[in-house]
């Protein structure tokens, strides 16, 4: 849940629940991921992800197992974006939040995003076939079903009108269903501010 998913009077009844629970952790997340709140509409895709999120969660969806990027690069990208695993800023960890994003984490995002998918910069010996990832899925056809599926993949739902003429505004008016093409599908949508929130 993002930053002010849920009013005070929620927090408070949370915090009573779990001092009558023995202060049981597991109690408490289990209220939590069958509350009501978790999966309102109103909560959901309020929360900038970390940088542990937006770079593993795009190898996940990508589907980058065979050959899987570089540990050691991954971390890479993740510190260049603020998250120095296993050394934290202070006491607290990371802070999280909003404060994942600024300039220089957009543009890093941006440049995770297209190393991805280029191979290189993620420690992989070739490109992402993301025409055959779509169409391992049934799906691919045309240039509006790639969109529409790595929309859907990539962001969680199905991507509205606008964002559909956003994307063919930045590939331009020759754009055709072709593997080069639809790596830059991803990387425009890994890069769009939809991809940076959870």
């Amino acid at each position: 849940m993002g930053e002010g998913a849920i009013d005070a009077a929620g927090i408070d009844a949370l915090a009573d629940g779990l001092r009558r629970n023995d202060l049981r952790v597991g109690w408490a997340v289990e209220r939590v991921l069958r509350s009501q709140a978790f999966f309102a509409e109103k909560n959901l895709r309020t929360r900038v992800t970390g940088p542990v999120e937006y770079v593993l969660g795009a190898v996940r969806a990508l589907e980058m197992f065979d050959p899987p990027p570089s540990t050691v690069a991954l971390a890479d990208w993740t510190a260049l974006l603020g998250m120095d695993l296993f050394y934290p800023h202070n006491v607290f960890g990371w802070p999280g939040g909003r404060r994942w994003i600024n300039t220089r984490s957009v543009l890093g995002r941006a440049n995770c995003a297209a190393a991805l998918v280029g191979g290189n910069g993620a420690g992989r010996p070739e490109l992402l076939d993301a025409l055959a990832l779509a169409r391992r899925h049934e799906r691919g056809r045309d240039l509006e079903d790639v969109i529409a599926f790595y929309g859907e993949l990539l962001l969680g739902m199905p991507p509205n009108e606008a964002f559909h003429a956003r994307l063919h505004k930045a590939l331009g008016a020759k754009a055709a269903l072709e593997p080069e093409t639809v790596r830059r599908v991803v990387v425009l949508i890994l890069a769009s501010p939809e991809a940076q929130l959870g």
